[in-house]
């Protein structure tokens, strides 16, 4: 709906990706001249619009059911690439579009960008097609297929050694991109210490064009605040001791109850960076397999320490209650870690 309206399906099936023997709206057809001109025209609107809006997105739908009419098939076979071989990328068919796009858009409005998530079977780099200057695109670094465990730029970890080619091969494409994580695990409702390889990550996606960070998270987020905390702050300040954020975030949050708290949330740290770095052993729920009943009665044994040194301490009421409470969100963060291991 962002290009093309799905209610014009119907009366335009054109518009929409030819999947097997038919039309479907699951993605556009993105060589159709009618699909272009749709999306530039919306662009343009969008940012006449809210003139203080610096981007407009382009993404494609959040699956791999690209368009195989002739003419997309045709592009491919003309920029040498076969996205649907076993390993094959779409990129540059979809960075086609987006420069179609862009050139026109870039005559009206030349100091907005145009983003993309590149994501699924478009995570790599186009192989032939140069962005326009006007394309940002945002690489998404997914823990199904890559690996939240170990460092972007860790050697020796066998599923991100693809994911830091990508960055360097993007960073030759285009002179700036944002990055899409997963800090606040999308369906891990429980504690992640994802801080050391944040503190790392940020440093290397910078030195290759970082503009921009976003992450997903779940509902109850509470869990992983610090890895989300973190790369906020990092992003005011890549300079920032990231001691100290974590410091002064437990301080804050648990006053007297800061050292067993920082404690516990050390132990998971070490539980993340714990997991081998062979592909056949490091998947994305692996950390969960050190979470045995020694881990869990230790990591239970510093909560009820932090809420001793919250009873013995002079503090306001007020003060307390939001302490207690967020400890009690800890200890039920806690049980949800327990419960998602027990799955593995």
């Amino acid at each position: 709906d962002n290009i093309v309206a799905r209610d014009l399906f119907d009366s335009h099936p054109e518009f929409f990706a030819l999947l097997g023997s038919g039309r479907s709206t699951k993605q556009l057809c993105t060589t159709n001249p009618a699909v272009i001109e749709s999306a530039v025209v919306r662009v343009r609107r969008f940012f006449d619009e809210r003139p203080d809006y610096a981007s407009y997105s382009l993404s494609p739908n959040d699956n791999t059911s690209f368009c195989r009419c002739p003419n997309c098939l045709a592009l491919d076979a003309e920029l040498g690439v076969d996205p649907f071989a076993e390993g094959g990328s779409i990129t540059d068919r979809l960075m086609v579009f987006f420069n179609r796009v862009a050139e026109q858009v870039a005559v009206t409005h030349p100091d907005r960008r145009l983003s993309s998530y590149m994501y699924l079977n478009y995570t790599a780099p186009p192989r032939v097609v140069i962005p326009h200057p006007m394309v940002l695109p945002e690489l998404v670094h997914t823990p199904w297929e890559f690996c939240q465990h170990h460092s972007i730029d860790d050697p020796e970890c066998e599923r991100n050694r693809r994911f830091a080619k990508y960055v360097r091969g993007w960073c030759k494409a285009t002179d700036s991109f944002t990055w899409y994580d997963y800090w606040g695990h999308w369906y891990l409702c429980g504690f992640m210490g994802l801080v050391g390889n944040i503190r790392r990550d940020i440093g290397y996606m910078d030195r290759y064009g970082l503009m921009g960070i976003q992450a997903e998270s779940h509902e109850q987020w509470w869990t992983q605040t610090l890895n989300i905390y973190v790369p906020v702050k990092l992003g005011w300040d890549r300079n920032a001791d990231v001691d100290a954020i974590v410091s002064g975030f437990y301080r804050n949050m648990f006053g007297p109850a800061a050292a067993s708290v920082a404690r516990f949330g050390a132990m998971f740290e070490h539980l993340v960076t714990s997991v081998p770095k062979d592909a056949a052993r490091d998947f994305e729920q692996a950390f969960l397999l050190g979470f045995t009943p020694a881990f869990h009665a230790q990591a239970r044994g510093l909560l009820d320490e932090a809420n001793r040194a919250l009873a013995t301490a002079s503090i306001a009421p007020g003060e307390r209650q939001k302490i207690t409470e967020r400890l009690r969100r800890y200890r039920y963060g806690l049980l949800l870690t327990e419960m998602q291991a027990r799955e593995v």
